[in-house]
């Protein structure tokens, strides 16, 4: 492209100010959530690497077994490591075992997220690496001592002298502050508190075994690992270069995920912007079609025409990707600043922009804004200088046929996906039907983008004469010109309608689920009360809780449900992720509606297992057999079948007794998940609920629920889940609000002289504002009409591959549905105020004698 042309089109660009600024929002929008995604994630890593460094990399040595399948390291071995000449100091690795911490208030104090954990002191005070640095008091030696990091002691009024309460899954003790110290993990709300190691010892390991050992060597470490390795040939021994090397990947690898998830809706904020930016330059392509023609006979060749518009295609791009970096800094910064305010802190080692956070949303902006142009652009380069002379858009005039006969088959051939993949059970299971349906959507959309002109126009006509209706002669005109250029109209509610499709079809799924659980809890939950810990809380309940609430007045039955590191028939090939199984002592079914097939689900004090029908036919057992089950150290033991029933998604497949369970699995490792309490007849439930919270006040973690608060916690659960999916869809819909505001500004200027001649015959500028509002009003109405219609057929189609999961009844949320439909009328109203506004200052003897 020549230099002249190259003027002409960035003079054209700064011509045209607020088109080319709405344009460069779509962008920006989707190009800011790439760049952000990736800076968060850089950031965030190279903090905790930060971190990691600091705490592992003043470690000389660790040791830890070879074996996976291993109870840990004898504590004979740590004392024989202790006094090797080469050995300054070796003390207990720390496990991080979750725990509650109480101040002096007996409250227990909120983390934030951040974990909550318990610290090995040696009781020679000598530590390994800088873990922890005591700024304040003494380190805790001795026994119902404790010092707790400076952060947590801040946030809670805690100070030296002070009496704190530690809630452990096995123990509750009390702890003298006797120190503070300051760490480098101390972020997000952290907690630490040190406890002397004999303490640490009796409440978090099987008092023989730990998991591995911290070493501080007096000389060459190099040697010294070699000797040690040489001595305990079953012992690894890494540096706090390896450790540290090893915690990293593993945190870029659970950051990938969050990455991977802000990419996905990126994705879509750019798929809904590249319609808007094809929409856009078409429009701008029909509006200069006098300039194309001027240029053409002028001797301008179609490539330079065509050149021409991918040129400002790739200006817009790279100007919207480059505030797309910057507005992905400002996300980055409002990320950090939630978190802090909402007490959940992250560390924070600076912003990060690394290559990818550059390169990525620079590329990914310009070929998608490229990409959304080049289509307009070739029409613009097929321009014939004396068919460009006639004024007016042309695209209309162009037959729809081929396009709409495509669109109907593809929407014909998404749709039977879409039936046969939710319907047909015999074509695989679950991901297949899911893959079926996908597919099947994917032509579907496609289809409706196609179709989409010729559908618009008995369904914007219908629309457009009921909206219209209040506002006699001017609403009978906004409906005629809502369906004037059916191209324009679909391409403009086509954004729209695909951000309403994915909002419905999710509230769909969220309105189903919690359907499903209200219907579980009901059918499955027998017991009056359950005894459990809040969700967001990854550790157990206290062991305590049983003994407390069999102690309540009232109380008949109080059935402890455990969870267990087991597997059942065989060995798991990676016994780091054995399967967690539930646990009992006591009888499943006076708690539980449950259906035996045959047997007994009473586990009382007794070795057995109850498994479901699936779970009998897998391992090919009845009642009276045995079924071998394994913990993740690899030991085994036989236990009999006493039981099979009915599936039931709130059991799972098996059960097993707790005391066949605790021949190879240590108490400590048993996860008390809740414990349901039954009412003796007559019992004042009211009041038992309150001598239940009493009773259970000092375990800090303990909520007692009925029925309806099972399904609320659940709920509420599900909820929280879709209103980060409906924040991130948002973006999709404010890019559609954007959409819907260029096309009427843009039909406003090319309708100039017909308002103009309106305004001359009589029109007032309140009616002809009017006007502009309810066209676009009647456009966001049929997009948002048959984007939740389809939504909701594409949610069904979903819902049903996935009824092996327990989805089996469907829930439509017509309110919710009904509220995005007005809304989006709202939001049309919204998108029209600056268009309408221009609109009704024209003046009619200007715009005649343009």
């Amino acid at each position: 492209m020549n230099n002249a042309m190259r003027t002409i089109s960035l003079r054209n660009l700064g011509a045209h100010k607020l088109r080319l600024a709405l344009t460069l929002l779509a962008v920006v929008l989707g190009t800011a959530f790439i760049a952000g995604s990736n800076m968060l994630s850089a950031s965030m890593s190279n903090s905790f690497e930060e971190i990691s460094k600091s705490s592992y990399g003043s470690i000389d040595l660790q040791a830890s077994p070879k074996e996976q399948a291993s109870a840990g390291i004898p504590m004979s071995v740590l004392e024989e490591i202790r006094k090797n000449q080469q050995v300054v100091a070796a003390e207990v690795g720390a496990q991080n075992p979750m725990i509650v911490v109480a101040g002096p208030d007996k409250k227990m104090i909120q983390t934030g997220g951040a974990p909550s954990i318990a610290l090995p002191q040696a009781a020679d005070g000598k530590a390994v690496g800088n873990v922890a640095t005591l700024k304040e008091g003494s380190l805790p030696t001795e026994s119902g001592q404790a010092a707790i990091n400076i952060t947590a002691a801040d946030k809670a009024g805690i100070k030296i002298g002070d009496e704190v309460t530690m809630v452990s899954a096995t123990n509750r003790s009390t702890f003298h502050i006797v120190g503070l110290y300051e760490t480098e993990m101390a972020v997000g709300g952290f907690i630490g508190l040190l406890i002397p190691e004999a303490e640490y010892l009796a409440n978090f390991t099987d008092g023989e075994h730990v998991a591995n050992i911290p070493i501080d060597i007096k000389g060459d470490v190099p040697a010294a690992q070699a000797d040690l390795e040489a001595q305990y040939p079953e012992l690894k021994f890494e540096t706090g270069k390896q450790l540290a090397d090893e915690m990293n990947k593993s945190i870029k690898d659970s950051l990938a995920f969050m990455n991977y998830f802000l990419w996905a809706f990126a994705a879509i904020a750019l798929l809904v912007g590249s319609f808007i930016i094809s929409n856009t330059f078409s429009m701008i392509i029909n509006q200069r079609l006098r300039e194309f023609a001027l240029l053409r006979s002028l001797g301008a060749a179609r490539s330079q025409i065509t050149r021409t518009v991918v040129f400002e295609a790739i200006v817009v791009g790279i100007v919207g990707s480059i505030l797309g970096i910057f507005a992905g800094i400002g996300i980055v910064k409002a990320i950090y600043a939630m978190m802090e305010a909402q007490g959940v802190g992250m560390p924070d080692a600076g912003l990060s922009l690394d290559t990818a956070s550059i390169a990525a949303p620079l590329v990914v902006g310009i070929v998608v804004t490229v990409f959304s142009a080049w289509a307009p652009a070739r029409r613009a380069g097929r321009v014939h200088p004396v068919q460009a002379m006639r004024s007016g858009d042309q695209t209309s005039a162009d037959s729809l046929k081929v396009r709409t006969a495509v669109g109907v088959l593809l929407m014909a051939a998404g749709t039977i996906a879409a039936v046969v993949g939710a319907s047909f059970e015999s074509i695989g299971g679950t991901q297949p039907r899911a893959i079926t349906v996908g597919v099947g959507a994917f032509a579907l959309i496609l289809g409706l983008w196609l179709a989409g002109p010729a559908l618009s126009i008995p369904f914007v006509g219908s629309i457009g004469r009921l909206v219209g209706v209040p506002f006699g002669n001017v609403g009978k005109l906004a409906a005629t010109n809502s369906r004037r250029n059916p191209r324009r109209t679909a391409a403009t509610a086509f954004a729209l309608m695909l951000g309403l499709m994915l909002v419905s079809s999710i509230g769909m799924m969220g309105a189903t689920m919690k359907e499903n659980v209200n219907d579980l809890v009901d059918s499955s939950f027998s017991a009056d009360y359950v005894v459990k810990k809040p969700q967001n809380l990854p550790m157990s309940l206290p062991q305590s809780v049983v003994d407390n609430v069999r102690k309540v007045e009232g109380v008949e039955l109080a059935t402890p449900l455990y969870v267990a590191p087991i597997a059942l028939g065989a060995a798991p090939d990676n016994p780091m992720m054995a399967d967690f199984y539930g646990a009992i002592d006591g009888d499943l079914s006076t708690s539980m509606n449950i259906e035996m097939t045959s047997g007994s689900a009473d586990l009382s004090a007794r070795d057995g297992i109850v498994v479901d029908e699936n779970a009998a036919r897998d391992h090919k057992v009845a009642v009276g057999d045995n079924l071998k089950i394994f913990s993740f150290t690899g030991e085994e033991v036989d236990v009999p079948v006493t039981g099979i029933f009915k599936p039931n998604m709130s059991i799972g497949t098996g059960v097993v007794s707790k005391q066949s369970v605790l021949k190879i699995v240590p108490e400590q490792q048993l996860q008390l998940l809740n414990v349901m309490i039954d009412a003796k007849e007559g019992a004042d439930l009211a009041k038992m609920r309150t001598d239940l919270e009493n009773a259970t006040a000092d375990d800090l973690i303990a909520e007692v629920q009925d029925r309806e608060d099972l399904k609320g916690a659940v709920g509420q659960q599900i909820t929280m889940m879709l209103n980060v999916l409906y924040a991130l869809l948002a973006l999709s819909v404010i890019i559609a609000v954007l959409g819907i505001m260029n096309t009427l500004a843009l039909s406003v200027s090319e309708r100039r002289r017909e308002i103009g001649m309106l305004r001359a015959v009589g029109m007032q500028r309140s009616q002809v504002s009017r006007m502009i509002h309810l066209e676009a009003i009647v456009i966001a109405l049929y997009g948002a009409v048959i984007g939740s219609l389809v939504g909701l057929g594409l949610g069904w189609a979903f819902i049903k591959c996935l009824s092996e999961l327990g989805l089996t009844t469907i829930s439509v949320p017509w309110l919710q549905v009904g509220v995005v439909v007005l809304a989006s009328g709202i939001v049309g109203l919204i998108a029209a105020l600056l268009p309408a506004r221009g609109a009704a200052r024209t003046q009619p003897l200007e715009a005649i004698a343009e």
